[in-house]
């Protein structure tokens, strides 16, 4: 006979579906998070990179110089929204992991009892006879 694999019970099912849940927020406020911080330190990195260069002098120059300075904000702002986007889905993530480890590492060697086992103590010190 082929080893067939057990269906999950309910409870595990349940939980499953709250891990999965916790870590879909995790990593949609990471993202949005870790977007907003690489958009804005992109677009001044971009700026600035797009400003270097020799100044000329003069007003056309000035007006040439900050629309350019305004185009690398934009780039900046895009590429480092992107990249901390994804970055800060990875480290939400990761961090929503670490903090499931140091749950899990707390609760090692406490015995959980059940309803069922506690109730079979009290009636075994209450006398009475079981089923």
């Amino acid at each position: 006979m082929a080893y067939t694999k057990k269906k999950p019970t309910r409870a595990k099912r349940k939980a499953v579906k709250k891990r999965k849940e916790a870590n879909g927020a995790a990593i949609v406020v990471g993202g949005t998070l870790g977007g907003i911080a690489g958009a804005g330190l992109g677009g001044a990195a971009g700026a600035k990179l797009a400003g270097m260069g020799r100044k000329k002098k003069g007003i056309r120059a000035k007006i040439k110089r900050s629309r350019k300075k305004t185009g690398g904000a934009m780039v900046g702002a895009a590429v480092g929204g992107a990249v901390g986007a994804a970055a800060g889905a990875v480290a939400g993530r990761a961090t929503l992991g670490v903090s499931r480890i140091a749950k899990k590492i707390k609760s090692v060697g406490k015995y959980k009892m059940s309803e069922k086992h506690k109730k079979a103590i009290s009636n075994a010190l209450k006398g009475k006879k079981r089923k």
